[in-house]
């Protein structure tokens, strides 16, 4: 948490983000598995956020990587299966109630959303959005590095 002396704020503006007026904010933690299991679940956090969705792929991704990558059987349409995304990832492609698969322009939605906004729309998590075969590693292949970094990473210091 945090208390209204560590930020500079006018009281309007502290009033506006702590949501149930404890004169705390709390952020977001993450949520244990015993948390789940037992149902005790941590009060949501009041820090604002601006992100409404976050899509499990990389900033810069195209039409062609991603149907390259995961249209395995060629119909030009991804399901969920050939993705191997998790439920909640698949739910940001295709709401439960439109279908089973998201068609190449489905697809190029996104990836303009992507293209307007930025890692903005980009999940944090560093595999879900760079794991593109969601096989848990990421392989030198989906990370695609600056150029100035990947020499300076991958070839031998003299």
């Amino acid at each position: 948490s945090l208390s209204r002396r560590e930020f500079r704020l006018l009281d309007e503006e502290w009033i506006a983000i702590d949501a149930d007026r404890d004169g705390l904010v709390r952020l977001e933690r993450p949520v244990t598995r015993s948390e789940r299991r037992d149902g005790g679940l941590p009060l949501p956090p009041e820090w604002p956020r601006r992100r409404g969705l976050a899509y499990p792929l990389p900033p810069g991704v195209t039409v062609e990587q991603l149907m390259g990558r995961w249209d395995l059987d060629g119909d030009g349409a991804v399901s969920k299966r050939e993705s191997k995304l998790s439920d909640g990832e698949w739910r940001r492609f295709r709401p439960a109630d439109e279908g089973t698969s998201v068609t190449r322009e489905e697809l190029a939605g996104v990836v303009r959303r992507i293209t307007r906004r930025g890692v903005e729309v980009c999940s944090d998590a560093f595999e879900a959005r760079w794991d593109w075969d969601r096989d848990g590693r990421v392989e030198e292949e989906e990370l695609e590095l600056p150029l100035w970094l990947e020499l300076r990473l991958l070839e031998p210091q003299k």
